[in-house]
């Protein structure tokens, strides 16, 4: 099913009364999300025609990298094989941290479009730059897809992004966005499961990694112990066998 350019424009006529001249017009045919997302922005008189995005020095991007690290080596090569998968040059896989810093981005430098696409070490965070797929889903903890004019800042209307939050021990580290040039967007392929199933695969491989590195610990710790103790240890079962 390709992209329906008319509801497209329907939106687009939705947002300018909205954000460029904050009119108070019906949202119904936004999902809730993205209304309540819309409505926070205007709140917060964040400007839809804004081109710069705000981003962290190379220094503090490199220790929120190292911070993460498990994170990252986890996380690339998922999103080589979703770009396999996605059979579109022109997408561009991103992975943001808790706070909407872009760590890691995938794309084909020789196909991708001539439109703004996020750079690593920029901020995408609800609260800078409105409606947009990674500041949402870290906000709501949940995927989100965000179409075209559904986004706040004009400048990413040209684009369709699909994202999904990371966890660890139920703990928010982080999201995977997927996005598209919305001219000649065709969803033949269905990517929100892609981009869940990716979260999920790489959710599993962190807790099997934590999980691996705890039982070292353990087993470092146990040995570490008998080095160090000079009687005799016996190991006796709820039965009292040896």
């Amino acid at each position: 099913m390709k992209h329906n350019p008319l509801d497209e424009h329907r939106i687009f006529e939705i947002w300018l009364d909205f954000a460029q001249n904050r009119k108070d017009v019906d949202l119904s045919l936004l999902s809730p999300k993205i209304a309540d997302s819309w409505r926070r922005s205007l709140q917060r008189e964040l400007d839809p025609f804004l081109a710069d995005m705000s981003s962290v020095s190379d220094q503090e991007l490199n220790q929120r990298r190292r911070k993460v690290q498990e994170l990252i080596s986890s996380c690339l090569p998922y999103m080589h094989k979703l770009f396999t998968l996605l059979k579109n040059d022109q997408a561009v896989i991103t992975l943001a941290d808790e706070d909407a810093v872009v760590l890691e981005v995938l794309a084909n430098p020789v196909t991708y479009p001539e439109v703004s696409y996020p750079e690593e070490g920029t901020i995408h965070s609800e609260e800078l730059v409105g409606t947009n797929a990674i500041g949402l889903t870290l906000k709501a903890d949940a995927p989100v897809k965000v179409v075209g004019s559904e986004h706040w800042r004009k400048i990413n209307h040209a684009w369709i992004c699909h994202a999904a939050p990371l966890h660890i021990s139920n703990t928010l580290i982080g999201c995977i966005n997927v996005a598209c040039p919305i001219q000649g967007y065709d969803e033949t392929v269905s990517i929100q499961p892609m981009v869940l199933s990716t979260a999920n695969a790489i959710e599993r491989e962190l807790m099997l990694k934590r999980t691996i590195n705890d039982q070292e610990k353990i087993i470092q710790q146990q040995k570490t112990l008998l080095e160090f103790v000079d009687t005799g240890i016996i190991a006796i079962d709820r039965d009292g066998v040896i």
